[in-house]
């Protein structure tokens, strides 16, 4: 079970008021219903644009993850019924599971108790375990793979502190990697460009780990909110490779500079916000627990720019009329 249906606060009615409010605000930008899903948790795109969306559900009998066909509207289940199948990452090469294109699913174990899990979804739809159950983890988080081929894995420990921790698992070993500073639950993580792991945790501050786990900045930003959610944005698509990260206390989007100082470019969000991902396609995909749905965010074009395609196609067309009008 993920932190967001097991440590919630916040009473039904406040929280069902914090979703059911006008649709989140980020000037220069589009912001649509792209799909829906049940209890939507965490996403991830395989290089076509399918989207895949992990499932809230703690069912003893399980549950299914969703696919999303490119385009978006309804999901439909994808896969047999999974115990908590909350984190979703595609294998694209294979490069953990042995199976080019399985779904990675992470939770928490059905058979040994206290035990995380991850489970790959063959293209067949058929499923094995790829890692665990393994007692070194409570209960999988958000799941992403580094420049080496690593599976990074978080934790927040099911309220065990001994495994509140970052993760990595090849095909063959998991080892812890690190902890966050002060005993913090870390929950988004993600790699950037020069390998270096970034992480929010529930004392609402990213910080910056080495491939091999040491720490090389313990408070990049502080005060984003517990459980910040946070990626890197595709570069030439509106978020220019940049940082974004969505504090979830506020509803707030940002983007962040190399040197972590934040701009606020969206506000409106739901509180129960459970991920954020960017899609082939350099758009932002933003789930919603409660809603049942997945935005998306997509700049759009600027006033000047719009003028000047305006007037391009206008020339293009005049051009095409007089050629029309003279042969020769």
């Amino acid at each position: 079970m993920n932190h967001w249906l097991s440590n919630c606060t916040l009473s039904a009615t406040l929280l069902a008021a914090s979703v059911a409010g006008a649709t989140p605000v980020v000037p220069g930008y589009s912001v649509s219903v792209y799909a829906t899903a049940p209890l939507p948790v965490r996403l991830a795109f395989d290089a076509g644009g399918t989207l895949y969306v992990g499932n809230g559900s703690s069912s003893a009998g399980g549950a299914p993850i969703t696919r999303v066909a490119p385009g978006g509207g309804a999901g439909s289940p994808y896969g047999p019924a999974i115990f908590d199948p909350d984190s979703v990452l595609v294998d694209t090469t294979g490069a953990l599971s042995g199976v080019a294109g399985a779904v990675l699913v992470g939770g928490s174990s059905s058979s040994v108790a206290g035990a995380g899990v991850i489970t790959a979804i063959r293209p067949d739809q058929t499923t094995f375990s790829a890692v665990g159950p393994s007692s070194l983890m409570a209960n999988p988080g958000r799941l992403a793979f580094d420049a080496a081929g690593r599976l990074l894995i978080s934790d927040f420990g099911d309220g065990d502190p001994a495994k509140r921790a970052i993760f990595a698992a090849t095909s063959s070993t998991l080892v812890r990697l690190f902890v966050e500073g002060g005993g913090a639950a870390p929950d988004s993580v993600t790699v950037s460009s020069s390998n270096q792991i970034y992480t929010g945790a529930s004392d609402g501050v990213i910080r910056i780990h080495n491939a091999a786990g040491a720490l090389l900045n313990g408070s990049f930003i502080s005060g984003v909110g517990a459980f910040p959610l946070l990626e890197f944005g595709h570069s030439g698509a509106g978020f220019d490779g940049s940082l974004v990260v969505l504090n979830v206390e506020s509803g707030t989007l940002m983007r962040l500079d190399a040197s972590g100082s934040p701009t606020v470019i969206g506000s409106g969000f739901a509180s129960d916000s459970t991920d954020l991902m960017f899609g082939p396609d350099g758009a932002l995909y933003v789930a919603q627990l409660s809603a049942g749905n997945v935005l998306r965010i997509a700049a759009v074009p600027e006033p000047g720019s719009a003028l000047l395609l305006a007037l391009g196609g206008a020339g293009l067309l005049l051009q095409a009329r007089r050629r029309h009008a003279d042969p020769r």
